[in-house]
């Protein structure tokens, strides 16, 4: 007959079905659930026989159960209230930091910077950037919990509730995306900081100043859309140098580099590549939706076929294009799908192999794929984080 025991002064209890005994016994396996109980009553539900855990301070509570020769499935649920999303996997032997969160269903995305100014890439008109933020379900409700970050290009194309930036260029839907995967477990929870690109209304080229800052090299479009560029270099200096220190001070980050990410669609998915090559001791991963490939005669192409893995480069990549963007009835026509090939095939000469470090994709001509912009990178999104960041259980 299993015995309920219950820790009276953290209000705890584990359920875990009789463990077998032998003599090759497992290392024991060890849970730690980290979240603000106050005087609410949490438990950990398992199919095993019930376990008291230890209360360690800071609201963190350890379970550690001996001879546990399989993996357990757990889930907290706090005053009946199970924690969202599925059961936490735990390997026999192994211990796990559990950091669930109970209510919450949605993010939340603000502004969070309205007027961000750069002292290495200031805006050419003066004027500050805005920088929105992304903030995952967990975020508020739980404040012991960190999260990775990624730094996505286009800012104002990336969440459902702004309404200029989707006119020009699409709408990703990224919070919507990540909302969604916190329930499913499919991406791990992350804050998103959307860096505003320098859009300009009414004007002539109203995404000039977004074509300069988003190329690496100063050269000749072929496809006449880009009259300056070049800025690229100095883009990444500020994201690296200022906005990434600013959201580590100011958010409850993972600054390390496996937690740290990078990715944009088009222009922005050029630039991914030339982060992940030239700064990959700071981004873990990338992700270029529809990128440029072509820009400078193919010189992402050409410098991650140069690259190598290792300690500097970044871990994974996903890089995609649109099966129908083509450039009809232009000796240009398959630029884009042809530069992108070449790219995921860099890929691979440099060392990184699919499906394990490597994920690229020609979607199907016909829709989600035939249009470049953001509404239609956002359908791919999902996958493409769930690749680069992993799974949230």
């Amino acid at each position: 007959m299993n015995i309920l025991r219950c820790l009276s002064a953290a209000s705890i209890t584990v359920f875990l079905g009789c463990a077998s005994s032998g003599s090759d016994e497992q290392a024991p396996t060890t849970v730690r659930v980290h979240y603000p109980v106050g005087a609410r009553t949490l438990t950990l539900t398992s199919a095993r026989e019930p376990r008291t855990g230890t209360y360690l301070g800071d609201d963190t509570w350890e379970f550690s159960f001996d001879g546990a020769s399989s993996a357990l499935s757990v889930k907290p649920v706090l005053d009946g209230v199970p924690a969202r999303g599925p059961d936490y996997g735990v390997r026999a032997g192994e211990r796990v930091d559990i950091y669930p969160h109970f209510f919450q269903v949605r993010g939340s995305v603000s502004t969070r910077w309205p007027e961000f100014k750069s002292t290495v890439h200031p805006r050419p008109d003066g004027m500050g950037r805005p920088i929105e933020v992304y903030l995952p379900p967990s975020y508020e409700e739980n404040p012991t919990a960190r999260f990775p970050v990624i730094y996505m290009m286009d800012g104002q194309a990336m969440f459902s509730n702004w309404v200029i930036g989707p006119v020009v260029l699409g709408d990703a839907l990224v919070d919507d995306a990540l909302d969604a995967a916190a329930e499913t477990g499919a991406i791990a929870e992350t804050i998103v900081v959307g860096i505003d690109s320098p859009v300009v209304a009414n004007a002539s080229d109203p995404l000039e100043d977004r074509h300069l800052e988003l190329t690496p090299t100063n050269a000749f479009d072929p496809t006449g859309s880009v009259k300056k560029s070049g800025d690229g270099p100095k883009f990444l200096s500020m994201l690296v140098d200022e906005l990434k220190p600013l959201v580590d001070a100011e958010l409850r980050t993972r600054p390390a580099r496996e937690s740290t990410f990078i990715g944009g669609g088009s222009l922005g998915g050029l630039m991914s590549a030339y982060a992940g090559v030239t700064r990959g001791d700071v981004f873990g991963g990338i992700v270029s939706l529809s990128g440029s490939a072509w820009w400078d005669d193919r010189l992402a192409v050409r410098m991650v076929r140069d690259a190598k893995t290792g300690p500097r480069q970044t871990l994974k990549v996903y890089a995609d294009v649109g099966g129908g963007e083509v450039y009809p009835e232009t000796d240009l026509k398959d630029l884009m799908i042809a530069s992108n090939r070449d790219l995921f095939q860099a890929y691979t000469d440099a060392g990184y192999v699919e499906g394990r470090t490597l994920m690229t994709l020609v979607s199907p001509a016909v829709d989600p794929g035939n249009e470049h912009n953001a509404t239609h990178f956002g359908r791919r999104i999902p996958s493409a984080l769930a690749f680069v960041i992993g799974p949230g259980r």
